[in-house]
């Protein structure tokens, strides 16, 4: 792969994980909404959907067809617009499946058994008739019902809506108490951040390498890229 597109492929991504070992390197959880979880893995793999899909199904026809239609000064741009109309589909793509998902609260830097410790009297507070069992908890006054999940071996667990009878308005309470309750969380500096920094800086020598070795080419990457 030529620098421009390892540049292209891994730059999010490192920006991404860049974001998440911060999050693990603080010392209290941290909490975001499905949607903004969702929104945000959707630009960090962007890079990989550019030099993937985008570029394998990139329309050549378009900016020949319509090139020889526009004057040469904007002809030599439809290439460009091309690609913008194209990020631009990507970017509703991801805020559509983020706004149409079902919803959820992402809890980082925290581990299952603290959580539940948390989440217990908050529920109670919140609603006198919510129930536990097992790993699921109903809020019927609130209209929130909900999966409680350990996200891989990572310090992080999730609280999953199950079934689609939801009130959003409920999901708001539940995520404002919560957050508030977390606030005075203080918790040991947590160890898997390591391997995000680790591999934000992994990606970052393999992209200033690869510049170092073939970065003359870059232009002309950039030009063949862009169909100018």
């Amino acid at each position: 792969m030529d620098p421009l597109h390892l540049c292209i492929a891994l730059g999010p991504l490192a920006i991404y994980a860049v974001v998440l070992g911060a999050i693990h390197f603080k010392r209290r959880p941290y909490l975001v909404t499905g949607f903004r979880d969702n929104v945000t893995l959707g630009l960090g793999i962007l890079g990989f959907v550019i030099v993937g899909p985008m570029e394998l199904f990139y329309p050549d026809s378009v900016p020949a067809l319509y090139g020889s239609i526009f004057p040469e000064a904007i002809g030599a741009w439809l290439g460009i617009v091309v690609w913008i109309l194209l990020l631009a589909l990507y970017l509703l793509s991801v805020l559509w499946i983020a706004l149409s998902a079902r919803p959820r609260l992402v809890i980082y830097n925290l581990k299952r058994k603290q959580f539940w410790s948390l989440l217990e009297p908050l529920i109670h507070n919140l609603d006198p008739q919510a129930q536990q069992v097992g790993d699921m908890v109903s809020l019927p006054n609130l209209g929130v019902y909900a999966n409680v999940e350990s996200v891989g071996p990572m310090r992080c667990v999730q609280l999953k809506s199950v079934g689609h009878q939801q009130d959003f308005k409920g999901w708001q309470q539940v995520q404002l108490a919560l957050n508030n309750r977390l606030k005075s969380e203080r918790l040991p500096v947590n160890p898997g951040a390591i391997p995000l920094f680790l591999l934000a800086a992994g990606s970052l020598l393999y992209m200033l390498g690869g510049l170092w070795r073939d970065g003359q080419h870059v232009p002309q990457a950039l030009i063949d890229m862009l169909r100018l």
